[in-house]
């Protein structure tokens, strides 16, 4: 099991209070956060448990984080909120990117990934925290915990404590979070720019048709290597004609040799939306 302690400083919590919504919002984003991370990781989040126990010091508000798996790779410590790697992991890579999104993730020699910023800097960061850094989601959570709690007046600073040992009043500060580095955290549609993946082109691809729309050229269902793909769009305008005319009237018939494209999104390795650039009559 790993603990830490977090911690919301500032003249706003004096009375050792927080707004229930921004504390629940915040403990919402924690939670998707460690679950997220810990499923990137691991693939599943079978092993994980994760409690929370309120607290509090003067002027500032806080709770223990127990964080109970069975995984190789630690997920606070990819999160950058314990370990060793405190500070660094997530957490060191956004605090880098200062609110920006990536202009690229390549990859670097050894193995691991290469964040490109605008300005031509890059930063080398683990493999393991590809997607991870490439998740909406994953920024949206981080929003919720350190972002907004800190865009509200009064509270300055979000920290991370080791623990003291019982009885001692001594906790290391293993990160510390100001005010003005709050947009760093905040949420972003499109994390990186450039693609993760290039898109998959299978040409001369045989399929059948399922699902047709004379009126639009998306939504059509198609049959693809013993799977059944809906959602795909149809970008041959010729096709297209050829069966809003009438001459498409067996297209459920016959089997179909096409150029059959799968376009990843921008931050996803898995996510894809489906299209037909040409069918081959």
């Amino acid at each position: 099991m790993e603990s830490i302690v977090l911690r919301f400083d500032g003249e706003a919590l004096n009375d050792h209070s927080m707004d229930l919504k921004l504390l629940a919002d915040s403990l919402a984003g924690l939670e998707s956060l460690i679950t997220e991370v810990h499923e990137h990781l691991n693939g599943s989040t079978d092993d994980l448990k994760v409690q929370v126990q309120g607290g509090f010091e003067e002027g500032s508000f806080e709770f223990l984080l127990n964080v109970i798996e069975t995984a190789e790779i630690s997920t606070l410590a990819a999160i950058g909120l314990g370990g060793t790697f405190a500070g660094g992991g997530l957490i060191g890579a956004l605090k880098w990117l200062g609110g920006e999104p990536i202009e690229k993730i390549a990859r670097h020699k050894d193995g691991d990934c290469i964040l490109k910023k605008k300005d031509g800097n890059d930063l080398v960061v683990s493999s393991h925290l590809k997607e991870a850094i490439a998740s909406p989601s994953i920024r949206t959570a981080f929003k919720k915990l350190i972002q907004r709690p800190l865009n509200k007046e009064g509270i300055d600073v979000f920290e991370v404590l080791k623990p003291g040992a019982s009885g001692s009043e001594q906790r290391e500060v293993l990160v510390e979070i100001e005010k003005r580095e709050a947009s760093s955290f905040r949420a972003q549609s499109e994390p990186v720019k450039e693609k993760i993946k290039e898109d998959d082109v299978y040409d001369n691809a045989r399929i059948t048709f399922l699902t047709v729309h004379k009126d639009k050229p998306s939504g059509w269902r198609i049959h693809y290597d013993d799977t059944e793909i809906s959602g795909v769009k149809i970008q041959d305008d010729s096709f297209i004609r050829h069966v809003q005319s009438g001459a498409g009237e067996a297209i459920f018939d016959d089997a179909y040799r096409v150029k059959l494209v799968a376009k990843y999104k921008n931050n996803s390795l898995t996510e894809k939306s489906w299209h037909i650039e040409k069918v081959y009559l």
